[in-house]
């Protein structure tokens, strides 16, 4: 009776290991794939200056806000850094 009482408890541990795994697998995925994503966002367009304010013209003002704010804050590493 001990024994299958054992087994039982053994077997919802072992099942909550495996759901634990792949928890942390998907959570490793879905960083890896944001991670990959705002580094694709941030990096900066090799264009021209014309071809690049044509560019801006199109853009809502919520993303020209958001982009200025990241290079402030690239700004403020930068000046902590020199």
């Amino acid at each position: 009776m001990l024994g299958h009482r054992y087994s039982q408890e053994m077997e919802k541990l072992l099942v909550w290991l495996v759901w634990l795994t792949h928890l942390r697998q998907l959570k490793k995925i879905c960083l890896d794939a944001l991670t990959s994503r705002l580094i694709r966002w941030t990096k900066p367009l090799v264009t021209s200056l014309p071809l690049a304010t044509l560019t801006d013209l199109g853009r809502s003002k919520s993303e020209l806000i958001a982009e200025n704010a990241l290079l402030r804050q690239q700004l403020i590493i930068l000046k902590r850094q020199v």
